[in-house]
């Protein structure tokens, strides 16, 4: 497969890693609920800088740059998407 290396990002916030975030509509006034880990193991990935860097501006956190090959990549998708599927059931 590709080994070629690409960046991605983490959003930090402190000891928290950004693992989501859903919109809400409460009395007219949409809101954001943003969702962290403490582990960077279940984090989301962001491949685009931009939108990562617009969440991390909103809720005050900081990028964490990742250089990994695009299995790796994929491979903390799937173990975010695990982790969101697992919390989401309870």
């Amino acid at each position: 497969m590709d080994e070629k290396e690409y960046w991605y990002y983490f959003l930090n916030l402190g000891k928290l890693y950004y693992a989501g975030g859903t919109d809400s509509n409460y009395k007219g006034e949409c809101l954001t609920k943003y969702e962290f880990v403490n582990n960077n193991f279940f984090a989301y990935p962001f491949f685009d800088k931009d939108i990562a860097q617009q969440i991390a501006d909103e809720c005050g956190g900081n990028l964490i740059t990742v250089k990994g090959t695009f299995n790796e990549f994929i491979a903390q998708g799937k173990r975010w998407g695990k982790y969101i599927e697992e919390v989401r059931k309870k």
